[in-house]
Order: C-alpha cells, then structure tokens, then sequence
C-alpha cells in the first residue's frame, strides 16, 4: 500500500506503540510519533523518512495539539499505566492523562480535519460478566475492580468519550487484552515477569482465569484496520484468544528453557505479596509481586473478539510465537 497520509501516534515507545508504528510505515503511511525522549526514539522507533519524531508529554498538549489536529488520522496510545503498579498516590495523575487529555484530544480531533480517532482503552475497563459468557463490545464500562484506579481512569474515559456523541466514522474505541511481544522496551508488566522468572530456577505464578492475552503486533494491525475500514463499529476488543495466566508463563518458560513453574492459590500469592511489600519499601526496592497486579490476574475474564475479526480482519498469531519473540527481544535489551 501506498499512501500520502498521515497518522499522528501518542505513546510511540511503548510496546503497543512501536508495533503500531512498524505496522503503519509497512502499509505506507507517514507517521508523527509523540514521544517523551527522542534520545529513547532513536533507540526503539525504526528508522524512516516517512517517520517524525514530536517530543512532547501528555502534561503538556498544547505543545502538540497543532501536530495532532493537522493529521489524517490519530492514534492514542499513551497512557498511565505501568507507573500506576509502582508505590504512591496516583489519582491525580491518572484523572488527567487517562481521562482529561483523552476528551481534550477527542474534541479538538472532532473540531478539525482528523478522519478517524482511534481510542486505546483496556479490556479492565469492561464490567465483569453476568453469565459467565465471554465479554462483547456492548458490556458495559462499569470497570472490572472497582478498587483498581487504572481500570476506573479507563472506564470513566469511555464514558466522557460516550458523551461526545462522536460518530463511529471519526473515533474507534479499542480495548486490547493483556499484551506481550516484542519491542518491550519500558519493560512493561508481562515483560517485567520474564525477567524475574529468568533469575530463578523455580518460579511459582498464579493459576487464575482464562482471559484474552494478545500479542501487541496483531493490536497495532488491527488499529490500523480501524483507520481503513469505511464503517467500523465503535468499539472492538482486539483481546487475542483465551487462555489462563498460567498456561502463558509457561509457554514463556518453555522458550527460556531453563526455569520450571509452578501454579499457587491467589490467596497465598496476596498474602506473600503484602510480606514483601513491608521487606521492600524500606530499602526503596520494587516488589516483584505487587498486589494490584495480582488482583487484576486473579479477577480476569473471558473476552470476545469476534467482531474485530469479522469486521477488521484480525487474526491472532499462536502465543508459542508470541513468546519466543518476546524472550528473543527482552534477552537482547536486558542481558544478564
């Protein structure tokens, strides 16, 4: 495909981000990537003269508001995510990067010329099934914990998204499921856990529910697919295919080929996350098990991706081929 439009990109660096990127320059085209550090581009986007980099933060958007509204289309990424399992009070920051900024982003992009505006939400901001079924587009956005402020941030975004009443031909909303793959650079979450795992022989991990875990190449595809449809729906869980926590740290640890897993209750596993909560912040260290990200593995659900495949052509790659690139790319960017 050849193409003389242009999409501007928020979250560039991140692991969605420099997926989609790659995915837009393979179907042609120009791409204006936010991002916070060039120095940090330079080493994770590909190189391209089709591709511009924009420093800037989701702090400050009128620095970049002009870049944005002046493109065909936009994709935000961007979000406080990863920052949101560390230590400290986070509600500040994620009302204004997760919510504000969204509904700033959306009106302005539905007062210019921008086409489409496609919306990266999370499968966490779905409410939790009824019938135990797997999760349509037309759930809900009630938020799956109502404790976890990450999950709430992305619920109360689609809301103020909602109240817009912007026609799904200018804005898609999608909700990705837990992703891994390559171009982890941050780490993020799921990367973070291979690194641990790598370090121990034995490695125990939570034997939680079957819920949607994607791979973030067949993401960015089907952003892209949402910038080229005519009429797409306004909403689409790209969540990958089903499958428990468990299985794919396995499927992780069978790649890595040197560390054996092993299942424990989520009750022990909270109970030994809150013992290394009161060992580690003393000494200023991180908590290899940190208690939101249990309760979020714990509480998962099955989710439906059928209309994006209908709709968009999504498919999803085996997870064995997830994982392979994802150890293949996390040991080349953090050797031990």
């Amino acid at each position: 495909m050849e193409s003389s439009q242009t999409v501007f990109v928020t979250g560039s660096t991140g692991l969605l981000g420099v997926n989609l990127i790659h995915a837009l320059l393979d179907r042609g085209y120009t791409v204006r990537a936010l991002v916070r550090s060039v120095e940090k581009a330079k080493r994770v986007l590909p190189s391209s003269d089709r591709l511009e980099v924009i420093e800037g933060d989701l702090d400050q958007v009128a620095a970049w508001l002009s870049d944005a509204t002046s493109s065909d289309f936009v994709v935000h990424a961007a979000a406080y995510f990863r920052e949101y399992f560390g230590r400290g009070d986070h509600d500040v920051k994620l009302q204004r990067q997760n919510v504000d900024v969204p509904v700033e982003l959306a009106k302005a992009c539905l007062a210019s010329g921008v086409s489409r505006l496609v919306m990266v939400s999370s499968s966490g901001a779905i409410s939790p099934p009824t019938d135990g079924k797997p999760v349509t587009e037309e759930s809900p956005a009630e938020g799956q914990l109502p404790h976890n402020g990450y999950m709430q941030s992305k619920s109360r975004m689609e809301k103020e998204l909602h109240k817009l009443a912007i026609p799904a031909s200018r804005m898609v909303i999608v909700r990705p499921g837990w992703m891994w793959g390559p171009h982890d650079n941050a780490p993020t979450g799921s990367g973070q856990i291979y690194l641990d795992m790598r370090k121990v022989r034995k490695y125990q991990f939570i034997d939680g529910p079957a819920f949607g875990i994607v791979d973030a190449r067949d993401v960015a595809r089907g952003i892209v697919a949402c910038l080229e449809v005519e009429n797409p729906s306004p909403i689409y869980n790209i969540s990958g295919e089903n499958m428990s926590p468990l299985a794919a740290i396995r499927a992780i640890a069978a790649v890595h080929g040197k560390t054996t897993i092993s299942p424990v209750p989520l009750k022990f596993a909270m109970m030994m996350s809150r013992i290394l909560e009161l060992i580690t912040r003393p000494l200023g260290k991180r908590n290899p098990l940190p208690l939101q990200g249990l309760q979020v593995l714990g509480s998962n659900f099955a989710m439906s991706s059928e209309l994006a495949k209908r709709e968009l052509g999504v498919t999803f790659r085996p997870f064995s081929e997830t994982a392979r690139e994802t150890v293949e790319h996390l040991d080349r960017v953090f050797p031990l």
